[in-house]
């Protein structure tokens, strides 16, 4: 299964993270709204340590729509399901999502 984590910092990989370690995860995309490079860099290597020997990749969800941006990131990256930890987008993009998505979409608790 290819999971993609949603994401802006490494308490919210790790959060995708301890959902993860219980499953059988084959792929991990960590699609990154973090605000600058190194917080997108550590983030990823937070899922690289977390969930190894499982291959983690990354890419960007940047835009002016962030629900767009996330979407997007689930179908460039051919997701079979998408994480999204609590506090990483606002409430009413959460909802926009979830409507939006054509995956499953699982909120796990934030940071």
């Amino acid at each position: 299964m290819r999971h993609l984590v949603v994401t802006d910092s490494v308490h919210a990989t790790a959060a995708a993270c301890d959902y993860l370690e219980r499953r059988a995860t084959d792929e991990v995309v960590v699609a990154t709204a973090a605000d600058d490079d190194r917080d997108a860099g550590d983030a990823a290597n937070v899922a690289r340590a977390r969930l190894a020997p499982a291959p983690v990749e990354t890419a960007p969800a940047d835009g002016a729509d962030p629900v767009e941006a996330v979407l997007g990131a689930a179908a460039d990256a051919g997701a079979d399901e998408m994480l999204l930890p609590r506090g990483v987008v606002d409430p009413e993009d959460r909802a926009r999502l979830v409507a939006g998505a054509s995956r499953p979409v699982v909120v796990v608790p934030g940071p």
